[in-house]
């Protein structure tokens, strides 16, 4: 078993193996159902064991047990079960939209991102991990619990830039992310740039957009409105920042990360900068090079042939006004 983490990201990735799933060719998708072990779980019978097998052992490493019966009595006596299942249930509503969502995601998957596959099932669980969503073998695992609200109580420890994300509203974008990362991680060079980090950040988010088509790059970066007017409106006078002192050819990999990392701003820039501003800048370089090189794919510029080449930008036309 290989674990992926992605810096910056609250996502967990376990790779076995991903199994294709045959796609319906009509022209309206159909909803992906999230099965739900959180609610199921009380349940003490066979049937609910056989049900939920896969999700079961793909849990099975992080709860030190081997058959499902047996991770089965060890969730459903878990702390983050018996903690987070009921306000689970009394808080995350409906989750027909998302559903909708992960349909569309496959099927625009398919044609776009032919490379990416997409898991046989999904699963929501009450997790007590900070990993939010898990790839593992066919299946990915939803810790449901991430996703409250931001006025939920048990985030009240946390920065309102992360309670900002904690919603139902995050799962369908934090799952195709974590796909598209999964099947094209960031490979860097033996002296990466900031600028390779970016085109890789900018790629991921674009590709993103790509599976989610009615989402806005403002809903898939975490922007609120004044966030994004900001953006928008100093998206040139950022570019000349980087370039001007440099900062877009530095190999500290420090500074690369507090471009693109969550945090509540970018003082590095400005200090009026929301956080991740180097993964807007990303997206825009990437769909100006895209634009200018039509003969391009996306899964293409997810590749460390166009993100770690100094080519890239000259060829990418990018000039902020």
């Amino acid at each position: 078993m290989r674990l992926f983490r992605k810096s910056g990201h609250n996502i967990s990735v376990c790779i076995l193996s991903l199994i294709p799933l045959m796609l319906c060719s009509c022209s309206h998708p159909e909803k992906i159902a999230i099965e739900r072990l959180d609610t199921a779980a009380s349940a003490n019978t066979r049937e609910l064991t056989d049900s939920f097998s896969p999700a079961l052992k793909a849990l099975a490493p992080l709860f030190g047990r081997q058959s499902p019966p047996e991770v089965l009595e060890a969730y459903r006596s878990s702390d983050a079960q018996l903690v987070f299942a009921p306000d689970i249930d009394r808080r995350l509503g409906s989750l027909d939209r998302t559903e909708t969502q992960l349909g569309i995601m496959r099927q625009t998957m398919a044609s776009e991102l032919p490379s990416v596959r997409f898991p046989a099932r999904i699963f929501g669980i009450a997790t007590p991990y900070r990993q939010s969503v898990m790839v593992c073998d066919s299946v990915i695992i939803i810790g449901l619990n991430h996703y409250l609200g931001p006025d939920y109580p048990g985030y009240a420890s946390f920065e309102s830039y992360i309670r900002s994300q904690k919603t139902v509203s995050r799962i369908a974008a934090d799952i195709a992310e974590a796909l598209i990362a999964t099947t094209y991680p960031y490979t860097a060079t033996d002296n990466p740039t900031v600028l390779s980090r970016l085109l890789y950040e900018g790629a991921l988010m674009n590709a993103v957009a790509t599976a989610l088509p009615s989402e806005t790059p403002a809903e898939l970066l975490g922007y609120d409105d004044s966030k994004m007017e900001w953006v928008t409106q100093n998206e040139s006078a950022v570019w000349q920042h980087l370039v001007s002192t440099d900062m877009l050819f530095s190999t500290d990999p420090a500074t690369a990360d507090r471009l693109v990392r969550p945090a509540p701003s970018t003082p590095a820039v400005n200090p009026a900068a929301p956080g991740r501003i180097g993964r807007f800048i990303g997206m825009r370089i990437v769909r100006s090079y895209l634009s200018a090189n039509p003969g391009s794919t996306i899964e293409s510029t997810l590749r460390p042939t166009f993100y770690n080449s100094l080519q890239t930008l000259k060829n990418a036309s990018y000039f902020p006004r």
